[in-house]
């Protein structure tokens, strides 16, 4: 993380339920000439059903029709209501859906005072079901190094339907569906794979070459 004259960043922490704001030294971007030496990096890790939130200050400095700042300690709490709310109904939601909720809490505060400056917003959250999508990909390893690979597309596919995004387990359903010649499916999973990590190497497009091949080859004798 880097600071280039923002506000600080909201970390949601799911494990205790509550906010830290994080900060890092550095210089407003664009007033004056920079180096990337200017700006302090700050590391850390997010866990399962944690999230972090980068807002602009039109949120918290708006006042509703009585006068009122909604406040940094406002604007935190509506994001901890709703994200409750949300997680009882599902909780694997997607961040925009509390970005959202959170914005329609903001304007019902607001009333029919114009807004007074802009409004940005980006949450990134770790899916709270990362750990058992885990566990079912790593079962699903174990089943395969076992040679059953029935159990072993059985559980990649749990684990991708828990957690789509899990790299390693996309690679694995996708050759899984390859061994059982169901190219169609398998060049899904592998175009995924590629999508979402960013992989470009020759192995994995030779892969999906090799399926499209054996796809032009069934749809040749038909």
């Amino acid at each position: 993380m880097v600071n280039a004259g923002h506000n600080k960043l909201l970390h949601f922490s799911r494990a205790d339920g509550t906010f830290s704001q994080l900060d890092a030294a550095g210089i407003p971007l664009g007033i004056v000439q920079s180096r990337r030496e200017d700006y302090e990096e700050v590391f850390g890790r997010l866990l399962p059903g944690d999230f972090v939130v980068s807002y602009t200050d039109g949120f918290i400095e708006q006042r509703n029709e009585a006068g009122e700042e909604a406040g940094i300690e406002r604007y935190m709490y509506w994001i901890y209501e709703e994200n409750l709310r949300l997680s009882e109904d599902n909780p694997g939601y997607a961040p925009g859906d509390l970005c959202t909720a959170v914005r329609e809490r903001w304007k019902d505060f607001m009333g029919n005072v114009p807004r007074s400056d802009d409004v940005n917003m980006v949450m990134a959250m770790v899916n709270p079901r990362l750990e058992a999508a885990t566990e079912k990909y790593r079962i699903a390893r174990r089943s395969l190094n076992e040679g059953n690979s029935a159990r072993a597309l059985s559980y990649g596919t749990m684990s991708y339907q828990l957690e789509p995004s899990l790299h390693d387990n996309l690679l694995l359903v996708a050759k899984l569906y390859y061994r059982d010649k169901d190219y169609d499916t398998a060049a899904k999973y592998l175009t995924e794979y590629i999508e979402t990590s960013g992989e470009r190497s020759a192995q994995t497009h030779f892969m999906l070459g090799n399926i499209s091949g054996c796809l032009n080859i069934l749809m040749s004798s038909i």
